[in-house]
C-alpha cells in the first residue's frame, strides 16, 4: 500500500510539475536552439494580422485562419512532444525510486538460508531473524538507506534500550515511559514510549503463550507486527511463533512435506513482500539440496557433481553469485 501511494503521489506531482515546467523551459530552449521555428510562427502571426486582420470576406479569411492554425498547431505539437518525452523518462525511473533496496539479506555460512534480514521502514531499519532482534532509528531516511547499503558501516545510533525481546538504537532520548502494573502481563515493566515512538506488546493469552510470543513487539510507532500463532500446520511446519508480517510486508515459510523435511527446508522463509526465496530441491542438485537457490533475481550457484569436481572434493561448494535485483541487498558473506 505504501508503494502504491508513493507511485500515485509521484505521478501526480510529475504530471503537474512537468506540464508547468516544460511549457516554460521548452519554449525557452526552442527560442535558443531552434530560432527558425519560433520566428516562423511569429512571422506567420504578424502576416496574419497585416494581411488578414481587416479582411472579413469569405474564402480569404478562411484561408488565413487555416494558415494561422497550421503554424500554431506545429508549435504546440513540438512542445507537447518534448513534454511527453520528459514525462516518459521520469515514469521509467519510478520503479527504481519506489522499490529500491527494501530488504537486505545476510547469508548464513552454510548457505542454507538467510541468517538474518534487514527491513527498512522510513527512517528505521529492523534486523530480523524469526522475530525483530534490533531496531535502528536514524535521523533521516537517507541515513537509513546508507546503512541498508552497507551494514558494516560504523554509523549506528549510540543510545540503546531493551524493548521487550528487541534492542533499539537511537541518536537521542528526550523522554521514556513504561507500562505500569495495571497493564497486561505481556507489557508490565516494558518501555511504552521513547520520544514520539510508542511500543505495544503481545498480551499474555494462551495462544501467545503456546506460540512463545507473549511480550514480543506487536507495534512500533504506526507499524503493526503479527506472528504465526495458529496450531497444527504452523507447528509442524516449524514456523509457529515466527513473524507473519511487518507493516504491509508478509512473511511466508515452507510448509511441512516429507521430502521437504528430508532435504531440510521445512520452516524456511520462502517469500517476504514481493521477493521470492527459492532453494535447490531436486535429485539433480546433489551436494547442495536444501541450499539457497535464489533471492529475487539474485542466483546462488554451486559446483555440480561431475568427475572433476568430485575428484577435487568441491561438489556442492559455493561457486558464485549472479544477477541483480534493485529491491534487495545481499551483504558480503564468508563461508
Amino acid at each position: 500500500m505504501k508503494n502504491l501511494l508513493k507511485i500515485l503521489s509521484l505521478l501526480l506531482f510529475t504530471l503537474i510539475s512537468t506540464s508547468i515546467f516544460a511549457q516554460k523551459v521548452d519554449q525557452f530552449n526552442l527560442s535558443s536552439t531552434s530560432p527558425s521555428l519560433v520566428d516562423q510562427f511569429l512571422v506567420l502571426e504578424q502576416r496574419w494580422y497585416v494581411s488578414c486582420g481587416w479582411l472579413q470576406n469569405g474564402n480569404r479569411m478562411d484561408k488565413c485562419n487555416l494558415q494561422y492554425s497550421q503554424g500554431s498547431n506545429k508549435m504546440k505539437t513540438t512542445t507537447n512532444f518534448i513534454m511527453t518525452r520528459k514525462l516518459f523518462l521520469i515514469v521509467l525511473l519510478i520503479p527504481t525510486y519506489v522499490f529500491s533496496q527494501e530488504f537486505g539479506f545476510k547469508i548464513s555460512y552454510t548457505m542454507g538460508s538467510p541468517e538474518s534480514l534487514y527491513l527498512m521502514d522510513d527512517n528505521r531499519v529492523y534486523k530480523i531473524t524469526s522475530t525483530i532482534d534490533e531496531i535502528y532509528v536514524f535521523k533521516t531516511g537517507e541515513q537509513a538507506k546508507i546503512y541498508m547499503k552497507n551494514i558494516n558501516l560504523n554509523i549506528l545510533p549510540p543510545i540503546n534500550y531493551q524493548i521487550g525481546n528487541a534492542k533499539i538504537y537511537l541518536h537521542e532520548s528526550n523522554s521514556v515511559t513504561y507500562y505500569m502494573n495495571d497493564s497486561n502481563l505481556g507489557s508490565q515493566g516494558n518501555i511504552k514510549s521513547i520520544n514520539d515512538i510508542v511500543f505495544t506488546y503481545a498480551n499474555n493469552s494462551s495462544w501467545n503463550n503456546r506460540s512463545g510470543v507473549t511480550g514480543k513487539l506487536t507495534k512500533i510507532g504506526n507499524t503493526p507486527i503479527t506472528y504465526h500463532t495458529a496450531s497444527g500446520y504452523t507447528e509442524k511446519g516449524g514456523y509457529r511463533g515466527k513473524i507473519k508480517s511487518v507493516g504491509d510486508k508478509n512473511f511466508i515459510y515452507e510448509g511441512w512435506t516429507g521430502y521437504g523435511e528430508k532435504i531440510g527446508i521445512v520452516g524456511k522463509l520462502i517469500k517476504i513482500g514481493d521477493v521470492k526465496i527459492n532453494y535447490y530441491k531436486t535429485d539433480y542438485d546433489k551436494g547442495f539440496q536444501g541450499k539457497l537457490k535464489s533471492i529475487g533475481a539474485v542466483k546462488f550457484n554451486y559446483y555440480i557433481e561431475n568427475a572433476i569436481n568430485k575428484k577435487a572434493g568441491i561438489v556442492g561448494k559455493f561457486k558464485d553469485q549472479t544477477g541483480k535485483d534493485s529491491r534487495i541487498v545481499i551483504y558480503p558473506f564468508q563461508l
